[in-house]
Formats: C-alpha cells, structure tokens, sequence
C-alpha cells in the first residue's frame, strides 16, 4: 500500500539553520482548529494565537494521530504511533523508556530542556518526562503558568527546547469573568454561565445528550470558547516575547494541540476520546521560524511528523532517530512543495481489555474509519483479503462532506476496500515495532487528584 512508503528523509535543508536553532512547543490541550481564528473561527477567541500565525506557516490540515492527551503527546514527542508505543491512561501505561524522544535527542546536543504541563496524564509518571530537565506537572492556571515559562526563558542557556502545556481549554468549562460570558452573553437557558464536569460527565455518560437544546449545545461551545480566550489571553506574554527580537531570528515556535472537542455532531457535548472524526482529529498547527514564510499549507500532515520536521530543521541527522514513524514536512514550510502524496492515520483503543480499538487513515480527500476487535482479529486469519472486516466501517468524501455526515461506504467500494487495505497494512507494520510495553505503576494521591478534576477517574 503506498500510504505506508517508509520516511525518506533527506539531507538537511542548507537553507535551515545548524545547531543553534532554538525550539519552543505550545500544546493547548483539547483546542479544536476550527475555534481558532487563524483556522476561520468567526468568534474573536484567539487573538494573540491570530498574531503569531500571521508571520507563521499554518497548516490547515493538521491532524492529531488519536483523540486523547496521553497518546497524542507519546506520538507527538516520540513519532511513533500509538500500536507502536502503547502508552495509555486508561491502563496506566506510560510511554516506555525505549522511546527516544524529541527531547532527549536535543538534550544529547547540548540543548537546555524544560517542560511545564498541566500533569494528569502529561504526569511525569505516564514516561512524558524523558529528556526534559526541569518537569513540571501542576495543572496550574495558564497566568501561572505562563510566569513559570517566562522566568525559565530568562535563563536559558543556547541553544533550549521549551514545551508548554495547558488544560485550561479541556473540560470543565470554568473560565473566569468576563470570559465566561463573552461569547453568549444572552443566554436565559437552564445552564450556567460555567460547564462544570459533573454537568458533561451526565450529558455524555449518563445518556442526558437528548436532553440538551441546540441553544443548550451551542451555550457549551460558548463557554469552551470563553476558556479558548482567556488561554490565549494569559499566554500572550509568552508569545510576544517568543516574536520579539530577542528570539525571533534563532527559534522556531510551533503552536498546537493534542486533539479535538465534540460539540453536538456526533452525538456528545464537550467530550473526545471516544471516536476518530474531524472534530477530534483536526487541531491547529502553527510553525513560525527563521526561513519559513508566512504561508496558508492545506497538504495534510499529522502530530507524528512534527518531531522529525524540527530536527531536520534543527540539523539532526536523519539517522539519529531511524526508529521514528513520522515524516518531516520542512520542504513545505520553506517552499510549498512536497515529492509524494500524504496519508494520515489516527488510533483509539476504546476498551484495551476487549482488545477494540477504531483506527482510520485520511487519503486523497477520502477517510475511512474502521471499528474492531478481538473477535475480528481471528476471523482475519479464515476470511479472504479484500473483505470488509470492521464491526463498523465508514467512508466520507471530506471535500463534499466535512462534517462527515454521509457514510459512503456502500456506494464506493473499491475505495472503501483501498484504504481498509491501508489500515490493515497499517496495523501489521506498527505492531511489528511495537515496544516492549513498561510495567503499569498505581498513582499517587496526587495524580489520582488530577485525572479526576479532569473527568479521566472517579
């Protein structure tokens, strides 16, 4: 299948700085591209984010590789997918230690590391940590947050790699005053102008989604965009220092998030983890370095290539991460161009006990998205090739069909069978370089505390 042509990486860009070309990554948790300004975003939710992707190369069709923090960041720093790597909370499996992360790869160049996260599943605990020096994982306020970074920034020795992170954006919807009324001030319905977590685990868990008004839906995605605010507001410190003179001709800036939030498509409200569709998948993905002009990029690419992309850029070798699944797409962020066609794939294990997981691969404006499970796997071995093999399978035309509304499934089957083709080409591959997964370790008092304000744990 040619979605699966392994990485060819070639040299290094001359036009690219070498060795001294510092790196900062800004992960805002659970924001969706689509609430973001520079992605069309109608709200006026992100204006410091908007400034940045003004002089930046935005990706318009960047997608996470899952719909949950802990796999996403695994897959973001690690470029290996999640059947590769394996880490997930759910079953408290960190990401292992043979994983040779973006982080350490600098870090054994002589890079100063820091990270500052929101912990809960960016906990040091689930293997996130590996190659940073200092780690912190509070999930304190963005304004806290944001001061902790900007004194780190003060001290830094060159060349550095910061990584920020935020829940701030994830739910529970709390914004503070007057976020929290900015974007729906006249709502009279039966919510409050906060989305407490109680509120989203009964609409999403306890079957109350039909209970909602589309006013209702709408009022959440008001709130959410309160939280996308105030984020942006509090980190703008960071991002002005980050575009002023002191870095801006030495440091590539890369914004971000690890996925998506469902408002009504699909049925849930304020909640992800739980399928593959556009509105988990697609995350903003902004790039803003020496060399890389201010461009609108639409080829689709995925978390899992962001990694390979800043260490080509910073002039690492090719081969001194052979083991990563990514691609580097620096040829598009300096001239627009690209050799081969792109696929991307995303993973969700749903239940890791029953073995059932949702995988789906996006090529040439087609997605498929195929749900299976333990019971699949051994008819797989008795059924010929070219049967569709999926609990449920679904295929969308992305270009007529965004919203992923018509399942085309049985109308276009030789597509269909392609890229089911893909996916189990996919599947075979990544479980052949799966990693010896590490021990699963209880959490303390303290995380138990973070993954349950977050909705993760009772």
């Amino acid at each position: 299948p040619r979605c699966l042509e392994a990485p060819r990486p070639g040299k290094i860009v001359d036009s690219s700085p070498s060795g001294n070309t510092n790196l900062v990554i800004v992960s805002f948790d659970a924001l969706r591209a689509d609430h973001v300004g520079a992605y069309g975003c109608a709200r006026d939710t992100t204006p410091n984010i908007d400034r940045a992707a003004a002089r930046a190369a935005v990706m318009l069709n960047a997608r996470s590789n899952s719909a949950s923090t802990l796999p996403s960041h695994s897959t973001l720093f690690a470029s290996l997918y999640f059947n590769t790597h394996g880490a997930q909370a759910r079953t408290h499996t960190p990401l292992p230690s043979a994983a040779l992360t973006l982080a350490e790869v600098l870090k054994s160049r002589g890079y100063a590391t820091a990270a500052f996260t929101g912990g809960a599943q960016m906990h040091p605990g689930f293997g996130t940590a590996q190659g940073f020096d200092p780690y912190a994982a509070e999930n304190l306020t963005p304004e806290k947050t944001a001061d902790r970074a900007l004194r780190w920034l003060d001290a830094a020795p060159k060349p550095f790699f910061l990584f920020i992170h935020t829940y701030e954006i994830h739910h529970p919807y709390v914004p503070p005053p007057p976020y929290n009324t900015m974007f729906d001030p006249d709502y009279d319905g039966p919510l409050g102008d906060s989305i407490p977590l109680e509120l989203i685990e009964r609409v999403n868990l306890l079957g109350g989604f039909g209970e909602l008004t589309d006013e209702d839906v709408e009022h959440i995605a008001a709130v959410y965009d309160g939280e996308v605010r105030y984020t942006d507001s509090a980190l703008a410190p960071v991002l002005r220092l980050l575009r002023g003179r002191r870095f801006r001709d030495d440091t590539m800036l890369i914004l971000l998030s690890d996925h998506g939030e469902e408002f009504g498509e699909h049925g849930y409200a304020g909640w992800h983890s739980h399928s593959l569709y556009e509105e988990l998948l697609r995350v903003p993905l902004i790039i803003a370095a020496p060399g890389v002009h201010p461009s609108r990029i639409a080829a689709d690419v995925s978390l899992i290539d962001v990694t390979p992309t800043a260490l080509e850029y910073a002039g690492v070798p090719p081969d001194r991460a052979p083991a990563m699944q990514g691609r580097s797409f620096l040829p598009l962020l300096l001239d627009n161009r690209e050799s081969t066609a792109r696929c991307t794939f995303a993973e969700l294990e749903i239940d890791a006990e029953a073995k059932d997981y949702t995988k789906c691969v996006v090529s040439d404006g087609f997605k498929f998205i195929g749900t299976s499970g333990r019971r699949l796997e051994r008819m797989r071995r008795f059924i010929a090739p070219f049967v569709f093999l999926w609990d449920r399978s679904e295929l969308y035309d992305l270009e007529a069909d965004p919203g992923e509304k018509t399942n085309l499934i049985a109308e276009k089957t030789l597509t269909a069978r392609r890229l089911e083709a893909e996916i189990t080409a996919f599947i075979e591959r990544t479980r052949r370089a799966r990693l010896e997964p590490e021990r699963p370790s209880a959490p303390g008092d303290e995380l138990r505390r973070q993954l349950k304000s977050l909705g993760y744990t009772k």
